[in-house]
């Protein structure tokens, strides 16, 4: 998961736990990506439901291909 600005660009910087910036020059998170390498993205406010889509997406994925694919 990766935090993301409000712009839309990935934000790279120390965040609080509610992603509040701690450093002067970040506008902190407005929300996360989660990015998987079949080409599946995601976003969302709530971290937590977004690791557990990220989750579902990848049992989905390994179902389709197989438990020994690269995912």
């Amino acid at each position: 998961m990766t935090p993301r600005h409000d712009d839309d660009t990935l934000c790279g910087h120390e965040l609080t736990a509610h992603g509040k910036a701690l450093d002067a020059g970040c506008s902190g998170a407005k929300d996360y990506q989660a990015v998987c390498v079949c080409g599946w993205t995601q976003t969302g406010a709530v971290q937590a439901s977004l690791a557990y889509a990220h989750a579902r997406h990848v049992r989905y994925v390994r179902e389709l291909v197989g438990v020994g694919g690269v995912f």
